[in-house]
């Protein structure tokens, strides 16, 4: 190879070394080794071959026979790197829930990013005046404030479609459109007392079915309220904690259950009782304590305990015989635990019988 070629190809290098300084990692490329014409050209024709193609103009870079970098990328050296922008954005869509006469919803973000090389200038719109973009352009990574009008509150019930468009000059991706949805509704609110009939107190959780528009689909004290577009079925389910049980319900509910139809404010009360952990089967009789289940019951009975942790020593002294059954739920219904004795059980005179009863 001559000197001037020997400079020749140098330069070239230099150059492509100098474009894809901005290098990221994208799909794979196949890259053969370059080849030296006889005519004296460096031929890259048969080299570079971006296997993703995003459309990018062409860039050729040869001597001789010519050479060919695919679909915008630059490959030199072991990477490449984009030509131009690319819009990155997070959230692909947003949605607001406006009820008629309260505040708008609070707004929401939206990130945009530049995915390439280049510079990112970008520009968002919209074409309804319920909806507002701050600010409207931009360079390079940034956050818009996507948000409601307070206008808005004038709007009828119903959903409500539009469309940013984000776009950016020389962009492989401008004119990209990010969906929003509002839906307007008339509101009545559904509000939550708790209550308890027993010392100590029981207490609970209400879940709402359906879920509320706004706000969890749980509460587990007061104040509890939740608003339900009009018309909306509601079926309130009451849980108790690992002490109470739900002991009847009251209001717009009664007995046992409650479903309410949202076509005005609505108030229920849940009351809850608090458990005794042990009661003598078959009697309604409940106490607070192991011990004195035993001193109550009769030869034969049996003695039920809740997944309950007794911290106390049982002495077993009469002359009677008795079953003592653990690991029951609130209800005194099924047993899917167990029932800890912390402590000592001790069998002076009778008998006794456990089942589901750990003693430690």
């Amino acid at each position: 190879m001559t000197y001037p070629q020997r400079m020749q190809l140098l330069g070239m290098t230099i150059a492509l070394a100098a474009l894809c300084c901005r290098a990221e990692t994208v799909d794979a490329y196949t890259q053969p080794v370059s080849v030296v014409n006889s005519g004296g050209g460096v031929s890259l024709s048969a080299g570079y071959e971006n296997l993703a193609s995003i459309g990018q103009p062409v860039i050729g870079l040869s001597s001789g026979a010519g050479g060919s970098n695919h679909a915008g990328f630059i490959p030199a050296l072991g990477g490449y790197g984009l030509l131009w922008p690319v819009i990155g954005f997070d959230p692909a869509s947003a949605s607001f829930i406006l009820f008629i006469g309260e505040p708008s919803p609070p707004p929401q973000g939206l990130t945009l990013t530049n995915r390439g090389g280049s510079t990112l200038e970008w520009t968002v719109a919209r074409t309804q005046a319920w909806l507002t973009l701050t600010p409207l352009s931009g360079t390079g990574s940034s956050s818009v404030a996507v948000g409601i009008n307070p206008g808005a509150s004038g709007l009828l019930p119903g959903l409500y479609t539009d469309t940013i468009t984000v776009s950016a000059v020389g962009a492989e991706n401008s004119g990209i459109a990010i969906p929003v949805t509002l839906t307007v509704g008339q509101e009545y609110a559904l509000t939550i007392s708790f209550a308890s009939s027993t010392t100590p107190a029981g207490g609970g959780t209400i879940v709402f079915t359906p879920p509320p528009p706004v706000g969890a689909a749980t509460c587990s004290g007061n104040p509890c309220q939740r608003s339900f577009f009009s018309g909306t079925p509601v079926t309130l389910t009451a849980y108790g904690d690992g002490n109470s049980r739900l002991d009847r319900w009251s209001g717009e509910c009664a007995g046992g259950s409650c479903s309410v139809t949202m076509s005005a404010n609505r108030a229920v009360t849940a009351t809850f009782s608090y458990v005794p952990p042990a009661m003598i089967e078959g009697t309604g009789r409940y106490y607070t304590s192991l011990q004195a289940a035993y001193g109550a019951a009769l030869n034969g009975q049996t003695i039920r305990a809740r997944m309950f942790t007794f911290v106390e020593d049982l002495t077993l002294d009469q002359a009677k015989g008795v079953v003592i059954k653990g690991g029951y739920d609130t209800n005194y219904a099924v047993q899917p635990g167990y029932t800890l004795l912390q402590g000592k059980l001790t069998v002076e005179r009778g008998a006794v019988v456990t089942e589901r009863l750990t003693v430690k």
